[in-house]
């Protein structure tokens, strides 16, 4: 699923391809600021430290509500931990989609984060499902 507005993937690609086109001489500098006007770029896209900063805040913030949503419901989480992680991995999907529809971010970090923690959730919450699944079933020896 695309999670990003193809209407601004598309004014970015235009504008960068506006900018290429004025370095090469082929249109005016008239012309291309006139071109990014019509197409404006309103996604947010930060450099690369501030993109690994928001990235691992992100990360540190997705971690520290699970753990805390964890202790709150410690006895319960016990029994059902795959199930705990999958949950909040679809949680954290809804998040990602929510914050890039809301927020226009464009590999800003945020996105990036959010991504890897659906991932591994998701992920390490089936594994465990499968891991205890296999654990009572009646084919094992």
């Amino acid at each position: 699923m695309l999670i990003y507005n193809t209407a601004q993937l598309d004014n970015r690609l235009i504008g960068q391809d506006t900018d290429n086109a004025a370095a090469e001489g082929i249109i005016s500098d008239e012309t291309s600021a006139r071109i990014k006007a019509a197409h404006p770029d309103k996604l947010y896209s930060p450099n690369i430290f501030v993109r690994v900063g928001l990235m691992i805040a992100t990360i540190l913030c997705v971690m520290l509500i699970i753990g805390f949503f964890a202790l709150v419901m410690a006895d319960g989480i016990l029994r059902n931990f795959g199930t705990f992680l999958f949950i909040w991995g679809l949680l954290t999907y809804g998040a990602l989609e929510l914050w890039m529809k809301e927020r226009n971010h464009y590999r800003s970090g945020v996105d990036d984060g959010l991504t890897w923690m659906t991932a591994v959730l998701i992920g390490t919450g089936l594994f465990w499902l499968l891991e205890d699944a296999s654990l009572i079933s009646p084919f094992t020896s």
